[in-house]
């Protein structure tokens, strides 16, 4: 055994809470520290076959049992890290389907082992290039005899309620509803919002307490009765005591398959927005590039003539028509994706998710205004990249949002290790229905004037009508 030296490791923040043990960085790789009255259950669950079986499925990462060990944990454990870590407040719709659908197959898969999963909720999701992996190695416990699945409660109220919501066309309802870990959506909520019941006080209390009742008698098996023991009238006691023993209490199974099939169910929103169809003319029938413009083609020629640029966000990115690009003609191996447009999102998804061609993270955030819970790395940390490509993104946020260019510059600076890609539209919100002119300082000249104080500017080059390109690198 080898020990780590603890002044050389960095625990992660986010795992306090894990009475298995901690998440920990050292060298550049990804380790669980284990506490001592937890070793050998970890031992035994690397042996059952669950992980290997959920590691085969792509379900869970690649993990083992080091030769390591650091003062207080005798037993470290490491995992392939997965980057960028895109939280569930930055999924679109589907991705979020996706999620649920994997936790239900985990448990499935879990229970055949004899184990569940205690702790479900999608910070313990992780997307994988488009694909959901379950990360949490301290949320796989025993199955009791005769005991339901203990995180059904936390199921529903993270995953199936904000499904609902969202897809009856409540987006915002739905999405906020995913910001916090604990504090999830209360089951009165959901049915005064599904039933329309008036939101009175002492109904929604009610409510709360029938629903909190009905989880609670599906967690019921014999060791957790005990503790009803004193709260119960003696005869009920008695009565649920031996329907328990027998396993016979009525409704009490969590069907696996069932809740699967309810949640496949669920159709995505039918809504749309201003920008969600804006990309198809590039699209053909089978998800693919028609043909690549000229404007594309030429800064795809210039990254490629950077042989440094390995990662590339597409900030604005829409359904992905450049990103997709990108993925094709150059040889960037990472390319992110970031709109703020959850239904243009979400046809990208879908369209990568079954295309051999995926994109490394599509994440739904305002690059602007980023929507972030505390104590976690802001976007611009998390999905830094060699260059930044922003196409016909900055007139909006100058002239629509009225967004100060020097901080429209400054926050896509962030995102850039060295390169960035910004396009000027000298006719401001131009379209063919209809042409707004331009306020008279809105020009190349002082575009430019504001671009060489945060870049070093390399080229500028008309594109097509309406395009320009101011192509540098970060000072």
């Amino acid at each position: 055994m080898k020990e780590i030296p603890i002044e050389e490791i960095e625990f992660n923040v986010y795992s306090i809470a894990d009475d298995v043990g901690r998440l920990f960085s050292w060298q550049g790789r990804l380790f669980r520290a284990i506490r001592s009255y937890q070793a050998e259950y970890v031992k035994t669950l690397f042996v059952s076959g669950l992980l290997e079986k959920l590691v085969k499925e792509r379900l869970f990462p690649e993990s083992q049992i080091t030769e390591y060990f650091i003062e207080g944990f005798p037993l470290v454990v490491e995992h392939m890290r997965i980057t960028p870590v895109i939280y569930s407040y930055e999924w679109s719709f589907s991705m979020l389907k996706d999620a649920a659908l994997t936790v239900l197959k985990i448990n499935s898969i879990a229970q055949k082992y004899r184990y569940q999963l205690k702790d479900c909720h999608g910070y313990n999701i992780l997307f994988d290039r488009l694909m959901p992996v379950f990360i949490d190695l301290g949320s796989f416990v025993p199955i009791k005899k005769g005991e339901n699945w203990i995180a059904y409660e936390e199921f529903m109220r993270f995953y199936y309620y904000p499904l609902k919501m969202w897809s009856s066309g409540d987006s915002y309802v739905g999405r906020m509803s995913l910001f916090a870990e604990h504090g999830m959506m209360p089951h009165s909520s959901y049915y005064s919002y599904r039933f329309y019941i008036p939101l009175i006080k002492h109904i929604r209390r009610r409510l709360d307490k029938i629903f909190g009742l009905y989880f609670r008698y599906l967690r019921l098996n014999r060791s957790s009765l005990e503790k009803y023991k004193t709260k119960f009238p003696k005869y009920l006691y008695k009565i649920t005591a031996f329907l328990c023993k027998k396993g016979i209490l009525p409704h009490k199974k969590v069907r696996m398959d069932l809740l699967l099939k309810k949640v496949e169910r669920i159709k995505k929103p039918k809504c749309s927005s201003l920008w969600a169809d804006y990309q198809d003319v590039y699209f053909a029938p089978n998800g693919e590039i028609k043909n690549i413009s000229p404007r594309f083609a030429r800064i795809i020629d210039i990254v490629n003539s950077c042989s440094d640029i390995k990662s590339v966000i597409d900030i604005g990115g829409n359904k992905g028509a450049f990103s997709l690009c990108l993925l094709k003609e150059t040889n960037v191996n990472k390319v992110l994706c970031l709109d703020y447009d959850e239904y243009a999102m979400d046809e990208m998804y879908i369209r990568f998710r079954n295309s051999t061609h995926r994109v490394d993270a599509i994440i739904l955030q305002d690059v602007v205004r980023p929507v972030v819970t505390r104590n976690v790395q802001p976007p611009s940390e998390r999905f830094i990249s060699d260059a930044v490509v922003a196409l016909a993104l900055s007139h909006h946020l100058i002239l629509s949002q009225r967004i100060a260019v020097e901080h429209v510059f400054e926050v896509i600076g962030s995102y850039s290790k060295k390169y960035v890609f910004i396009e000027f539209m000298p006719l401001g919100l131009y379209s063919s229905s209809k042409s707004p002119v331009p306020p008279a300082w809105y020009n190349i000249n002082w575009f430019r004037k504001y671009f060489v104080m945060y870049f070093t500017l390399i080229l500028e080059e008309e594109l097509e009508k309406n395009r320009v390109l101011f192509f540098g690198t970060k000072k």
